[in-house]
């Protein structure tokens, strides 16, 4: 079986009720659409409205098509006032 994921940064601005995923930006790994997240947070920061998640998406061999598998949502990590990290929220 193939092992195959694409992770989809989302960037939401909570205010606006906006999501916006771009397809330029749809990644194979999760740590790249997490530079990517940070690279946009330390642009737009401080802006408290916009969350950030990553979708994950795995290629079901029998079906040949990718299917959800589910988000992880992030908070960003400030140091000295600015955006360090990304850090995973775990949600129960």
């Amino acid at each position: 079986m193939i092992a195959f994921s694409i992770h989809v940064p989302i960037i939401r601005n909570n205010n606006e009720g906006l999501t916006s995923t771009n397809p330029l930006a749809l990644m194979l790994t999760q740590e790249a659409a997490l530079g990517y997240l940070l690279k946009h947070a330390r642009i737009c920061h401080p802006n408290d409205a916009l969350t950030y998640r990553i979708a994950r998406y795995d290629l079901l061999e029998e079906l040949a098509c990718f299917t959800y598998i589910g988000q992880t949502h992030y908070q960003i990590v400030l140091v000295d006032g600015l955006p360090s990290r990304l850090e995973a929220i775990v949600r129960q």
